[in-house]
């Protein structure tokens, strides 16, 4: 599933998925824990951190997830780092402090996740056009299906 996941489609949405890349919100949590333990499973996630801080983007504030309580995950939740997008320009460079910026809030706060028992030892930031710049600061995990769709189109 690609964009923003509404509560309203956690249900249908969880027996497919493994895992689920954007955990923008408190309610969105809670809504996935509440499937995940109807569903008796477990589901993993990476919290979404608006480290752009863009209105048109969810996510955290860093503020806000600095704040927050690892123990307070629901049941059938299990936090595997975070996940950030950069604000988008033509520049891949413009954005290598905001990367770096989640990569240090990343480092911070992983050891008090770990404590918890959350795996807390991905990062996901970086889209098929920055996808290098974060690498070279820190992602494990990049977001590239535009441009293996556009190479598909092409071939």
């Amino acid at each position: 599933m690609i964009g923003h996941l509404q509560r309203n489609k956690v249900a249908d949405l969880l027996p497919h998925v493994g895992w689920i890349h954007s955990l923008d919100s408190e309610r969105l949590l809670a809504e996935v824990g509440k499937q995940a333990t109807h569903q008796q499973r477990s589901i993993e996630g990476f919290l979404q951190i608006n480290i752009s801080n863009e209105e048109q983007k969810h996510g955290f504030s860093p503020e806000t997830f600095a704040e927050m309580s690892p123990d307070q995950t629901p049941p059938g939740v299990r936090i595997l780092g975070l996940m950030g997008m950069a604000a988008y320009t033509e520049d891949a460079e413009e954005i290598r402090p905001t990367f770096r910026a989640l990569r240090q809030l990343f480092e911070k706060h992983a050891p008090r996740w770990r404590a918890a028992g959350h795996p807390f030892d991905q990062l996901s930031m970086g889209m098929s056009g920055d996808f290098a710049v974060a690498i070279e600061e820190g992602a494990t995990t990049v977001r590239i299906g535009s441009l293996l769709l556009e190479g598909l189109k092409e071939g």
